[in-house]
C-alpha cells in the first residue's frame, strides 16, 4: 500500500510503529501507565480498565487527483 501511494501519487511516506501509552486501573484500584508494548501489560484478570487517547481528525482533500 505504502509503494503504491509513494508511486501514483508522488509521495514521500514515513510509516512508523504509534507511540501509545495506556492508562490501566487494576482490580485492586492501582493505576497504571503502560507504554505501547503488549508484553508490558499487566495480567488479564487483574485489569479492571484499559483506557487510551484517541483524536477526532478530518482529512482535507482535493476531489480528484487529476490536479497534481
Amino acid at each position: 500500500m505504502r509503494e503504491r501511494l509513494e508511486r501514483e501519487y508522488e509521495l514521500e511516506l514515513l510509516a512508523t510503529m504509534p507511540s501509545v501509552e495506556f492508562d490501566i486501573t487494576l482490580t485492586n484500584g492501582q493505576q497504571l501507565e503502560v507504554a505501547q508494548c503488549l508484553r508490558n501489560m499487566p495480567d488479564r484478570a487483574t485489569i479492571e480498565e484499559i483506557r487510551e487517547p484517541f483524536i477526532q481528525a478530518s482529512i482535507i482533500a482535493r476531489k480528484s487527483s487529476s490536479g497534481r
